[in-house]
């Protein structure tokens, strides 16, 4: 069995569209610049699998109570190894506290159960 070397971190601004990038590849409608308008430029997580970007997620902060999750997405082909859960927990640790909104996928929503987010 091979082992990968996995890394958590935050993105920079120019990385931002990488998360537009996987969201456009899912199908989803969302605004190519939209990070843009965002004055947390801390919020935007990525997990990377020897070097490759294989799941985002964006967890922004909004005054000293409210954050919002979204782009919470995992290429196809590493989905099911833990990567992306794994961000998560990554991203989830910078916001704890805080209420958190989210852009929630109707199929997911179990999930987000088991994870001790309310919907």
């Amino acid at each position: 069995v091979r082992k990968y070397k996995m890394d958590s971190h935050q993105m920079n601004p120019k990385e931002f569209i990488l998360a537009y990038n996987l969201a456009h590849l899912e199908g989803w409608n969302t605004g190519k610049y939209d990070h843009r308008t965002i004055t947390d430029n801390t919020g935007f997580f990525s997990a990377r699998v020897e070097g490759e970007t294989v799941a985002v997620i964006a967890c922004v902060k909004y005054g000293m109570s409210y954050s919002h999750l979204g782009l919470y997405i995992c290429k196809k082909e590493y989905r099911g190894k833990g990567y992306a859960y794994i961000l998560w927990k990554f991203a989830m640790g910078t916001i704890e506290g805080r209420n958190v909104g989210l852009d929630a996928n109707m199929l997911q929503i179990q999930r987000y159960l088991t994870r001790s987010i309310l919907v």
